[in-house]
């Protein structure tokens, strides 16, 4: 075996092993393109606490606020709860005449929207109590829900003992805008209809994505503590760590805005990125334990039976590590390694133009494979949600099919710079859609208004 066969044999070892380790993802998806999990109509109407962590969102935080009052759910068992965190416009002002409950904060040291939800909490747990509300449903101010959200989120909560996290479908409400939206869109359309949708019909946890997710009163006894950059994928693990399973809910839909522009994407999606690693890095020991770790169970009481383990979820801990593990930037390492060591060919006597016309025509094909599998993944997205995306111009649905292996691909270069770059300071995502311009009159939010004193009191 010659000095290439070696370098071939490791370097493409390595990234076979990485391959292996990530065809459980392929099967999540599979199953959930053939199947999904639907939860009987319940009778019982809970209460629940519309909870929205707020920063200068005065152009659309009325818009949320008005699709949860046109919602199909009884209103008097609907709170919406408006923390405005370190605003400098008229978010709080506009949220309180439109009907909500208003509490606003600032503190320029804690800007993540963990801080502002802790607070927010923190509030409601002196003002009422956690337990006024049987669940909350933690919302984005750009966010639209459907006539329907509710109802099919109450569904799935009661379903599973009102007791596990309850995510829903994220659809991107400017889809058709252009092509940068549409790629936000397929994402999220991807990680809901095949990747959550397979995940709950395997019994498995599914992965929060921002908002659009109901919590209930008991998980909130002790308030809010997730404070990092990607508050949502730490609960997620919070969650697999305690046992419990994130309930994918298909007939739950939400709306939000995408951003349109490379460089808003740049800023989101490094924040992103910067936020895996950080997850990662605080919580790899608590996952390789909960993964490789024994597991103990409850001491028998007297009187009780059936004392089940407690005890995290294996494989649930496995799938959230090696996501927010920095695995595409480590493959594009490998292949840099390869390339190096394939440098060094001619001094093992062999021809240098040969060397690398192989090398060149081997990594072509990889990413020729990929790139074309990304846009065959875009068509069956576009085509399994065929009910959902509508309104997208065919020039924007044949530019996004082009450009979503690009969009993915992406991720490698925002994954080696958030390795490097320290402190990426705060930058705010600017929304700017709304489908509700006028805001609620006063005689409506007064008497919206009504049941929720009466609640309260």
């Amino acid at each position: 075996m010659g000095y290439i066969d070696i370098v071939n044999l490791v370097t493409g070892g390595f990234t076979a092993i990485l391959g292996l380790l990530a065809a459980y993802l392929i099967i999540f998806m599979i199953v959930g393109l053939f199947r999904k999990k639907t939860f009987p109509q319940a009778e019982k109407k809970l209460k629940y606490g519309v909870v929205v962590a707020a920063r200068n969102e005065e152009k659309v935080i009325a818009g949320l606020i008005h699709s949860v009052r046109q919602s199909n759910y009884p209103q008097e068992n609907l709170d919406v709860y408006v923390i405005a965190h370190n605003c400098t416009d008229q978010t709080a002002q506009v949220a309180r005449e439109n009907g909500a409950i208003v509490y606003e904060y600032n503190n320029s040291a804690e800007k993540t929207k963990g801080y502002a939800l802790k607070y927010l909490f923190d509030c409601i747990k002196n003002d009422e109590t956690i337990e006024s509300h049987d669940g909350y449903i933690i919302m984005d101010a750009d966010n639209m829900v459907t006539a329907e959200f509710f109802n099919k989120m109450n569904d799935a909560f009661i379903a599973n003992g009102c007791k596990n996290v309850i995510t829903s479908y994220r659809n991107a409400r400017n889809f058709g805008e252009n092509a940068m939206a549409a790629n936000y869109g397929l994402m999220f359309a991807m990680c809901c209809s095949l990747e959550a949708r397979g995940k709950t019909v395997c019994n498995c946890t599914a992965k929060l994505l921002g908002s659009g997710f109901l919590v209930s009163a008991e998980d909130l006894k002790d308030g809010w503590n997730t404070v990092t950059i990607l508050d949502d994928t730490d609960y997620t693990i919070e969650q697999a760590l305690k046992g419990k399973k994130v309930i994918y809910c298909d007939e739950a839909e939400y709306l939000d805005e995408q951003p349109t522009t490379f460089k808003t994407m740049f800023t989101q999606r490094l924040r992103w990125a910067k936020g895996s690693l950080i997850v990662c890095k605080d919580r790899f020991k608590q996952l390789i334990k909960g993964i490789f770790g024994r597991r103990k169970r409850k001491k028998q009481q007297e009187g009780q039976e059936n004392i089940s383990p407690e005890k995290p979820l294996r494989g649930s801990c496995y799938d959230l590590l090696f996501l927010n593990l920095p695995i595409p930037a480590v493959s594009f390492f490998v292949m840099i390694l390869q390339a190096v060591l394939t440098a060094f060919a001619p001094l093992f006597g062999y021809n240098a133009v040969e060397v690398w016309c192989n090398w060149g025509l081997i990594n072509l094909i990889t990413l020729g494979i990929g790139y074309l599998g990304s846009i065959a993944l875009a068509i069956l997205i576009y085509v399994i949600n065929r009910k959902r995306i509508k309104n997208v111009p065919v020039r924007v649905r044949i530019a996004s099919c082009l450009t979503y292996g690009l969009f993915l691909y992406f991720l490698v270069f925002l994954q080696i710079i958030a390795m490097f770059k320290k402190d990426l300071g705060w930058s705010q995502i600017v929304h700017t859609a709304t489908m509700h311009p006028a805001p609620v009159s006063q005689q409506a939010t007064n008497e919206l208004a009504e049941p929720n004193t009466e609640s309260a009191e």
